[in-house]
């Protein structure tokens, strides 16, 4: 970072607590630590009167989330999290068509986060998010936003939820009897779906120098991804990993009107976009992140809107950098779209719907 942005030595630090010592530098601290570590720099900088861009999930336990909605209710700073599908012209205009009547009355949203088998292997097999203890558990790490949309799209209160799901799949049962631990040192590294050897090595050679390469190697060269794939964790056999959270996982939620919703978030897809499905008692919407089918049921036609969903996250990593930046300049709260109390909704939905998950109950909300 410091290379590419031309960041002096004396403005590079080596933790959030040796910048936290000197004097302050900024009106606006983003904290984009690990999970596990957004608790206390996110009190530290609000308590001191900074603006702060949080990185969802908030915090990995729902205590924390709550003492980071205290905290930010009381800070002199304005404060936002990540929930950067809130930001995105596609999601914002489904909300614009329910809000106008074209559905009538919401009974029903079905919600597919489709993870992606590759970056399914790459972030929660091998990577950092691999382990509940290490991070958070999947469902709040992968799907907090996809709760705050299910949230924003109904704009009612959950008040009950439901989940099934497991680590079926990437375990050492589901392995091949000649699969060696390395990717490097198998001799099916050249057929298998989750070679890191293929997966990585066709990156580098088509040179998308990108994530997820760039987490994998610093230096874009053959010699550079042969060491870390033998010694670092991105050269793992994904049967052989020490991972344990949840490959596939449905919630059923319960809304104050009688509505529901269902999420299914699965590593066994290929398709990137997000996939949702709004069913009213005039008509349904059905959209992919780039169209949004109506189907109107009194005349039986249809039609598509297409929205722009150029940029990250269809857009909204943009939206929101913009917006946060905007509402600084001006020093106006209200132009926000998310913020730590409006967030707690959904992590509270995802921390409970996999309490639910481990107890095998129904939990109110």
């Amino acid at each position: 970072m410091a290379t590419e942005h031309d960041i002096p030595a004396d403005a590079v630090f080596s933790s959030w607590r040796e910048l936290a010592s000197k004097k302050p530098v900024a009106q606006v601290a983003i904290v984009a630590t690990d999970d596990q570590d957004h608790l206390e720099p996110t009190l530290y900088f609000l308590e001191r009167g900074y603006h702060v861009l949080l990185e969802k999930p908030m915090a990995p336990d729902l205590e924390s989330c709550e003492r980071i909605v205290e905290a930010a209710n009381q800070a002199s700073g304005m404060s936002a999290v990540c929930h950067v599908l809130r930001y995105t012209p596609y999601f914002r205009q489904l909300r614009t068509m329910i809000e106008q009547g074209l559905v009538g009355r919401v009974l029903s949203i079905r919600h597919l986060e489709p993870v992606n088998f590759w970056h399914f292997a790459h972030s929660f097999v091998r990577g950092n998010w691999r382990k509940s203890a290490l991070s958070s558990p999947f469902l709040l790490a992968k799907c907090c936003h996809d709760m705050d949309i299910l949230q924003y799209l109904m704009d009612e209160k959950p008040v009950a939820v439901h989940s099934f799901g497991n680590l079926s799949y990437f375990r050492a049962e589901s392995a091949p009897p000649e699969a060696a631990r390395r990717c490097l040192e198998c001799s099916l590294k050249s057929d298998c779906i989750y070679s890191a050897v293929e997966f990585y090595g066709r990156m580098l050679s088509e040179d998308r120098h990108w994530w997820p390469l760039d987490v994998v190697v610093r230096d874009f060269n053959a010699p550079a991804l042969e060491k870390a794939l033998k010694e670092g964790p991105y050269g793992r056999c994904v049967y052989h990993c020490d991972n344990d959270v949840c490959d596939h996982q449905v919630v059923n939620l319960e809304f104050e009107s009688g509505a529901t919703a269902s999420l299914v978030a699965s590593a066994f897809t290929e398709r990137p976009a997000r996939r949702t499905e709004v069913m009213g008692a005039f008509g349904c919407l059905t959209g992919d992140g780039h169209e949004i089918e109506y189907q109107d049921f009194k005349t039986g036609r249809s039609r598509v809107v297409k929205v722009e969903s150029e940029g990250h996250h269809l857009g909204g990593d943009e939206a929101m950098m913009r917006e946060f930046f905007q509402a600084v300049s001006e020093n106006n709260p209200s132009i926000l779209s998310t913020s730590p109390e409006r967030s707690l909704v959904s992590h509270r939905m995802a921390l409970l719907a996999e309490r639910s998950r481990t107890e095998g109950i129904v939990v109110p909300l």
